[in-house]
């Protein structure tokens, strides 16, 4: 770490005497540029903004962030390492963990759960069963194992106290291939084999995880995605955003890992400490568990589809409104439709995944510009993944297409992916400044199809912090960053 600090010291030594002979920067011209070259290019962890207290919003960024943007006092935390975050927050859990998981592969987060447990927390995991055959078959195996040690517990023995408590949305089945197991150091498979109707097939396996049940006999395929990647500590905290606990999802790479280089996707995570928002969340994970006791019931558990509105959605945390909106159930691309249409007056900016809705294309072109036309004076910037950038599909293609005047929108020019679902809505002005997070995609999957969660945060300092992100975003996908943010 001290060899990467002096490298990039000595890199913006050079730099800064060169800007000195070439252009003749005077002082305070010198320091903004060196500030704005370590903020983009060092990858130093920056914690300035955290509290412990019942209330607080800690927002993290693993990437960088444009402090010259911040509120004073406001700066964003960024370059931080998630994993390390996390197990904070698990290794000060006194009661209980529910945890649900896309995907993950982290040993670290895993061994954290195991000790726990074994400690006497409750932990609980809903996970995503996946489909495991074809491209991604051997990266789900390996949490598929890792799934499998949380199950059996310090003790490696399936039904004794220390156990993690799991379910998915469809059952899951324990790898079979014995130099796997040896290099998780799992023993042979000593589960019973079991025949089991799966959607139209019978499937018969070792079953390590019971799933959302269709019928006495009959379980749902996973062929729908368990997209949510929130926590619940203590039913305190609620931990929640775009990161999957993987290690492509942060790092990279297992060498990048090893040596703490945060060069995976894209992110971000909030954690809140509300009690009353942790009651909405826990709701929503009972809700797939099919009760509140330790033991999931299959048969009275609902996923996808299956769930029903039946959570409060808005709730207040020390004078913060926000909105919380679980899918498929609460229609939160609907809610998104309807907050940008009648309450964005100034501006919005976006970090984005995959967005193909239409209807949401559509409420931005009107206040891009008139019927006619002609430019209002909304202000409209956003980085699109690029993996999607040209998918005839995205609302990337259809601005271009559809818009007479195209607003400065940008492929992402990121190391891997942007994987932000963030909309920033009137930062830094005096009507309402809100951001809205989460794991929910823009897309009619994400909205009537997959399980995931979206938060409408409304709070000035909150929707600052994420547009000091944004704009290290948008500056590296060639944007043009103002000189000043106003306040309007």
């Amino acid at each position: 770490m001290r060899k990467c600090i002096l490298k990039e010291l000595k890199t913006v030594l050079f730099v800064v005497a060169l800007a000195i002979l070439l252009y003749g920067f005077n002082a305070e011209e010198i320091a903004e540029y060196t500030r704005n070259i370590f903020e983009t290019n060092s990858s130093h962890q920056q914690i300035n903004n955290l509290s412990e207290k019942e209330g607080a919003i800690n927002v993290y960024f693993n990437k960088s962030a444009l402090s010259k943007y911040a509120f004073p006092g406001n700066k964003a935390n960024y370059h931080v390492n998630l994993e390390e975050r996390l197990l904070i927050r698990i290794h000060h859990a006194k009661e209980s963990i529910d945890l649900t998981v896309y995907e993950i592969n982290l040993p670290k987060i895993v061994d954290a759960l195991i000790d726990q447990a074994a400690n006497g927390i409750t932990v609980r995991i809903i996970a995503d069963a996946k489909n495991t055959y074809g491209e991604y078959e051997e990266r789900y195996n390996i949490m598929k194992l890792y799934i499998e040690k949380m199950i059996r517990g310090k003790d490696k023995i399936i039904g004794t106290k220390d156990d993690i408590h799991v379910l998915c949305d469809s059952p899951m089945f324990a790898v079979t291939n014995q130099s796997l197991r040896n290099d998780f150091n799992l023993p042979n498979i000593d589960i019973s084999k079991k025949a089991i109707q799966i959607g139209q097939h019978f499937v018969k396996g070792a079953m390590i995880a019971e799933g959302e049940k269709k019928s006495k006999n009959a379980y749902y395929p996973p062929k729908d995605q368990m997209h949510n990647k929130f926590v619940i500590i203590d039913n305190k905290w609620v931990w929640t955003g775009s990161w999957n606990f993987t290690q492509t999802g942060l790092y990279g790479s297992k060498e990048n890992r090893d040596q703490g280089i945060l060069d995976g996707n894209t992110q971000n995570v909030i954690e809140i400490h509300s009690p009353k928002l942790a009651k909405i969340y826990k709701e929503e994970f009972n809700e797939m568990w099919g009760g509140s006791s330790i033991n999931p019931n299959p048969e009275k558990s609902n996923f996808h589809a299956r769930k029903n509105n039946h959570t409060t959605h808005k709730v207040d945390i020390n004078g913060t409104l926000v909105e919380v909106y679980f899918s498929p159930s609460d229609n939160p691309i609907g809610k998104l439709q309807k907050f940008v249409q009648e309450k964005a007056d100034f501006s919005v900016y976006f970090n984005i995944f995959c967005w193909s809705d239409k209807k949401l294309v559509s409420i931005l072109k009107n206040k891009w510009e008139t019927p006619n036309g002609q430019r209002t004076n909304f202000d409209l910037k956003g980085v699109f993944d690029s993996c999607f950038f040209y998918k005839n599909w995205s609302a990337s293609e259809r601005i271009l297409a559809q818009y007479k005047n195209i607003p400065p929108i940008f492929e992402d020019n990121e190391k891997r992916k942007l994987h932000s679902k963030t909309m920033i809505i009137d930062a830094n002005t005096n009507s309402d400044p809100s951001v809205i997070i989460g794991s929910t995609n823009w897309s009619n999957n994400g909205n009537h199809i997959n399980d995931k969660n979206m938060l409408i945060i409304h709070n000035a300092n909150v929707a600052n912090q994420f547009l000091q992100e944004f704009y290290a975003r948008y500056k590296q996908a060639g944007g043009k960053l103002p000189i000043h943010q106003k306040l309007q």
